[in-house]
């Protein structure tokens, strides 16, 4: 029996088995190699992202769009521009007319009848003062009685009180008239009329209906960026986001954004205080200074947009342990001063046992992006 391995090794069988030392060696190397490099993948840094959907918007209010309302209850009359026709501010846009033709004169006629009835108060007031005085006069001499001081005191501040009502309704019809005898809407803004929502034999129209979307034209884009509220804990002014703007194709790597190619850098300059009502917060974003973004003639406000927020740089094992175990991502520390894009976060270590036990942060998990 001791003879039986040496004498099995010589067999031709044994050697027909048994591997060739070549690719024993080769093996091992192979074997060696694929633990060395995944161990070596495991430490590459990896970039956390907060992923968000949007549009792109003009940052400044007034060069977004416009919406052109008529400005009295009528019918338009004349439309002066048409759909894609660009205009300047103050340019002639359409011109509304009164349903009654006779109701500027007949506002006219009214307010002098009322200017006539203003005089006459206010001649009415001035006897009332006379009486009023001469009651006290006489009350002094004794020719008059306290009763009668009162009772001209009392028709002097009804007097008052009519002439001006008078004037409030003067007032009020003055507005009226004004706002018939402008009839001409102008445009607010230089643009391109993107929208006729009325005709002009669209009947009668009410004051405030819109009947018009202007498109203002601006050089200067921003993207309006909607993400989730649970992302919204770790997103900070100033940070970085890769933007893929509708129509540009990308290759995108979330961890890896030094391989991703075809986005556009910006960075986040407000965050809204509130939702918008879905649980989303908007994060208004701006092209970074010295990065390059598409002509404004072919970025138009509205196309649609896809974002990636840059947040803190872990290790790829960090990542994946944190994703197996469902925590939010690494919370960069806050300082006295608040957050500064001149001092970019820290990455904070992994939660301990003890640490995950106690931390409020820790028993509500914030599944990352």
């Amino acid at each position: 029996m001791k003879g039986l391995p040496s004498e099995l090794s010589r067999s031709t069988a044994y050697r027909m088995l048994s591997l060739p030392r070549v690719l024993r060696r080769s093996a091992t190397i192979i074997i060696a190699s694929f633990i060395l490099v995944t161990v070596a993948v495991l430490f590459i840094p990896w970039q956390q992202t907060a992923m968000g959907d949007g549009r792109v918007i003009a940052f400044d209010p007034a060069e977004r769009m416009q919406i052109i309302t008529a400005n009295l209850d009528g019918r338009i009359e004349k439309w002066y521009v048409r759909e894609g026709d660009k205009v300047r501010e103050g340019d002639l846009l359409v011109r509304m007319a009164d349903n009654d033709a006779d109701i500027l004169d007949r506002l006219k006629s009214e307010r002098g009848s009322l200017v006539k009835e203003i005089d006459a108060l206010k001649l009415g007031v001035e006897l009332a003062n006379k009486n009023r005085e001469r009651q006290k006069a006489l009350l002094k001499k004794e020719f008059s009685t306290d009763f009668n001081v009162e009772q001209a005191r009392i028709s002097e501040a009804r007097a008052q009180k009519d002439l001006a009502d008078a004037e409030g309704r003067l007032a009020r019809l003055d507005t009226q008239i004004a706002r018939q005898m402008t009839l001409d809407i102008r445009s607010p803004r230089a643009g391109v009329v993107q929208s006729i929502l009325a005709g002009e034999n669209s009947g009668l129209l009410k004051s405030g209906v819109a009947i018009a979307r202007i498109v203002p034209e601006t050089e200067e884009r921003t993207v309006e960026l909607f993400v989730n509220g649970l992302d919204l804990p770790f997103i900070r002014l100033g940070q970085d986001v890769r933007l893929q703007f509708e129509g540009w194709p990308i290759l995108q790597f979330s961890g890896l954004p030094q391989l991703s190619t075809g986005t556009f850098l910006g960075t986040i300059k407000v965050i809204d205080p509130s939702d918008d009502g879905r649980g989303r917060f908007r994060l208004i974003i701006k092209r970074k200074e010295g990065a390059i973004w598409p002509e404004p003639a072919l970025l138009r406000q509205g196309v649609r947009t896809r974002g990636w927020v840059q947040m803190n740089q872990v290790p790829l094992w960090f990542e994946i342990w944190r994703r197996i175990n469902d925590l939010p991502p690494a919370t960069p520390p806050l300082t006295m001063g608040g957050d500064s894009a001149d001092n970019p976060p820290t990455q904070s270590s992994p939660p301990s046992d003890e640490e995950s036990s106690s931390s409020p942060s820790t028993t509500n998990p914030v599944p990352g992006r």
